[in-house]
């Protein structure tokens, strides 16, 4: 029982780290394409940075949460 209420708590804390992450991932995107558009540089390099952590946050998450969903559908069968 106790170890379904922490797999529980894991999955919620995964998808909402999937959701924050895949947010920001977008919200800088915004500026960086932009830049890319006008051929610029971009002012704030900031942003490349947080992209890219936000981008390798979702993709760990990602792969995570796959490889708990697969387990689950193994258990199930």
């Amino acid at each position: 029982m106790e170890r379904l209420l922490k797999i529980k708590k894991m999955r919620k804390i995964l998808l909402w780290t999937t959701i924050l992450s895949f947010i920001m991932v977008v919200l800088t995107t915004i500026p960086l394409l932009v830049n890319y558009l006008k051929g610029t540089e971009p002012k704030f390099p900031i942003f490349v940075h947080l992209h890219v952590w936000f981008g390798a946050i979702l993709l760990m998450v990602v792969i995570i949460r796959i490889i708990m969903n697969r387990k689950t559908l193994k258990a199930m069968l």
